[in-house]
């Protein structure tokens, strides 16, 4: 396409692995089932899911970015709900900009995680976000192994899936951390920003240590819903094919 950047494909690595992803039951309308699944781009941790469903924005596909720190928080609420510290649904939003017509946002949430517990009792983690159809991919057994009792009684579901939760979260803490130390980008510099008083992270005014613009509110405890009422017709700020993203339907 015309005035589209090159595609660059991302490296492969133990992230890549196609077990390592989730899954959940294929629905009408949906061209396959829909997955999830986790990668490391430029020092940061992509959750990706593909919803499958042709007519969505971006192709069905949902890519919540965070940091490592997020990220390990958001795996930690996993763990919590094992233990059962936690029942109630936790979500953790992703916030940023988009461009429209050349101009940023303010900043608001683009999508945000959700970890909480099905009508089943099996834990689960989805990614929502405006416009895209909202998916539950639920810690259970795999198509080709599952948990059972040595008398042939059947493993209760619940239990079992503390036992995936657990084992998938120790499992991407660990791949995810050593992809974060070899495969680490030094940040491209910032530009001038011709003359502006400690401006870090962009913010509209004089000593605006990441809060973003002044006139737009505080939005920390916002409800997700709230800050999806504009804007999802734009382009995310950090959202391009240059990062190393796989292509649509990946």
């Amino acid at each position: 396409m015309s005035g589209q950047p090159p595609f660059t494909p991302r490296k492969k690595n133990a992230l890549s692995e196609y077990k390592l992803r989730l899954n959940a039951p294929k629905e009408n309308g949906m061209t396959r089932a829909p997955s999830l699944s986790v990668s490391v781009v430029k020092n940061q941790v992509h959750m990706d899911v593909y919803t499958n469903v042709p007519q969505e924005p971006n192709n069905g596909r949902i890519t919540a970015k965070m940091s490592s720190r997020a990220f390990r928080a958001m795996m930690q609420v996993i763990k919590s709900f094992v233990t059962g510290k936690f029942t109630k649904a936790v979500c953790l939003d992703c916030d940023g900009h988009t461009f429209y017509q050349g101009k940023r946002s303010d900043k608001k949430t683009l999508n945000f995680v959700q970890i909480g517990i099905n009508k089943d009792g099996a834990i689960y983690i989805a990614v929502r976000s405006d416009k895209h159809k909202d998916i539950q991919f639920p810690f259970i057994d795999e198509e080709y192994h599952r948990l059972r009792y040595a008398d042939g009684s059947d493993f209760p579901l619940s239990d079992a899936s503390k036992m995936y939760a657990e084992s998938w979260v120790d499992l991407l803490n660990s791949l995810s951390a050593h992809i974060l130390h070899d495969e680490y980008v030094e940040p491209e510099p910032k530009p001038d920003n011709n003359g502006g008083n400690n401006n870090w992270n962009k913010g509209n005014g004089n000593n605006n240590w990441n809060k973003g613009n002044q006139g737009s509110g505080s939005s920390w405890g916002n409800k997700p819903q709230q800050q999806q009422a504009a804007g999802w017709e734009e382009v995310e700020a950090t959202s391009n094919n240059t990062d190393g993203d796989f292509p649509e339907n990946w």
